[in-house]
């Protein structure tokens, strides 16, 4: 094995002290996991594999001649199997990184302190989901090909080539405000209760990782209970796995800080964001209850000549926009009026009145709207506007008399839940019983 390889390796295991692996394949796949080897900060002489033979090494330490996770040491090691991820492009650039095969890459990334090793385990997970990896790459027991040898899988054996080895070193709070958390990873607890200091860097990484529409309630102008928003806001970001020391640092940047100024502002938001990181962990643990979901009749199923013999035409609900006893949905970019659309939409059903001003409703009715996205303020306002710009301003009495229904639209409504669940699902089939509706939106 060349030196700058034994250089690497001695790198990434460190001055610990345990076991190491190196297995290796002889082409086409005959595996061998050689036993753990003792280390204690460097390599014994290894014979090298004969023939055509893939050599592979795992960047953690064992305390036992077994790979198994169980006996994994602490690290100060993130890895990756990037497979087509270019290096460059990763959030973090990595601190070491190497050719695999043409095109595949690996990659590892040193940490300033060393950490758990299912901290580790989950923080490889978060870079493999959001760089576009190999997302079964990052458990304890990985497998990485050594730089300096060859790929045997090709005919031609390229060679594994290493592109840097750089000493650069992440913090564990770089890494998180990076990488966001992947769905079930539980939140973490705030260390002590004291102020840490962050650097703004890496605070201001953490933010740009946010949803957009997260970073607006943020930052947008305060209207209405600053305290429920704060609060909301903390244990959002709680839930979105960001570390407890850099919910402090973003809240406190929070157009919503109410305690900003004040000579207690530190002690207020280390109360706000202990007491956040508990709700979150308390809610975690109750258990959810699930729904019994109502009997669906079975699917018809028709023979292709009885189906095609059964008189059917094309009627609309809408003339040229919806047809009538039909499945469509709305779809355009962000903040391209697809809510106000449907809301139109709506009222015009309900009222008769043309959609959009143009297109005449064929068959008017009642109409059940599921809202799971906005306040119910804003929704109130929209349907007002609406209302208002067709002259339909005083409802439900300003509806026709005659060939319009004197029903408003039902609302089974979750305002900024942003989601439905299956209780939610039933409920509207409930309603939408009750009401026959002519449309459901």
């Amino acid at each position: 094995m060349e030196g700058r390889v034994e250089r690497l390796l001695a790198a990434v295991w460190g001055d610990r002290n345990g076991y190491v692996f190196l297995p290796y394949k002889e082409q086409p796949d005959k595996w061998h996991e050689r036993p753990g080897i003792p280390y204690t900060g460097s390599l014994p002489q290894l014979p090298e594999p004969q023939g055509r033979a893939d050599q592979y090494f795992c960047p953690v330490v064992f305390s036992q001649p077994h790979r198994k996770k169980e006996n994994a040491l602490p690290t100060n090691v993130l890895w990756a199997d990037l497979d087509p991820v270019d290096p460059n492009s990763c959030r973090l650039k990595p601190s070491v990184a190497w050719e695999s095969s043409p095109g595949r890459y690996h990659a590892l990334w040193f940490l300033t302190t060393e950490v758990d090793p299912n901290d580790a385990a989950a923080l490889s997970k978060r870079i493999a989901y959001a760089d576009g990896g190999d997302k079964g790459g990052w458990d304890l027991t990985q497998v990485l090909r050594i730089p300096g040898t060859h790929n045997f899988k090709y005919e031609s054996a390229p060679e594994v080539k290493l592109l840097w080895a750089r000493t650069r070193a992440y913090s564990v709070e770089e890494v998180k405000g990076a990488y966001p958390p992947v769905n079930g990873e539980t939140p973490a607890e705030l260390n002590g209760s004291e102020w840490t200091e962050i650097d703004e860097p890496v605070i201001q990484m953490a933010i740009t990782a946010l949803p957009v529409g997260f970073r607006k309630r943020l930052f947008q102008e305060p209207n209405g209970d600053r305290s429920l928003e704060l609060q909301k806001l903390t244990r959002d970001l709680v839930r979105f796995g960001v570390s407890p020391e850099i919910v402090l640092h973003i809240i406190q940047r929070s157009t919503w800080n109410k305690f900003a100024g004040r000579r207690d502002e530190h002690s207020q938001l280390l109360k706000q964001v202990s007491s956040a990181v508990a709700a979150v962990a308390e809610r975690a643990k109750k258990p959810r209850e699930v729904p019994q979901l109502e009997e669906i009749e079975d699917m018809k199923v028709q023979e292709w000549g009885a189906f095609m013999q059964i008189p059917t035409h094309l009627r609309w609900l809408i003339d040229e926009a919806w047809v009538d006893s039909s499945v469509g949905f709305i779809s355009g970019r962000s903040k391209s009026y697809k809510t106000w659309i449907a809301l139109d939409l709506a009222l015009s059903l309900v009222s008769g009145a043309p959609f959009l001003g143009r297109y005449p409703v064929r068959n008017p009715g009642p109409v059940l709207l599921v809202q799971e996205e906005d306040p119910a303020a804003v929704l109130q306002e929209r349907l007002r506007l609406i209302a208002k710009a067709n002259a339909r301003s005083r409802w439900p009495a300003a509806l026709p008399a005659e060939g319009g229904h004197s029903a408003w639209p039902r609302v089974a409504a979750a305002p900024g839940r942003g989601r439905a669940d299956q209780g939610d699902c039933q409920a509207a089939r409930r309603h939408g019983r009750g009401t026959a509706p002519a449309c459901h939106a």
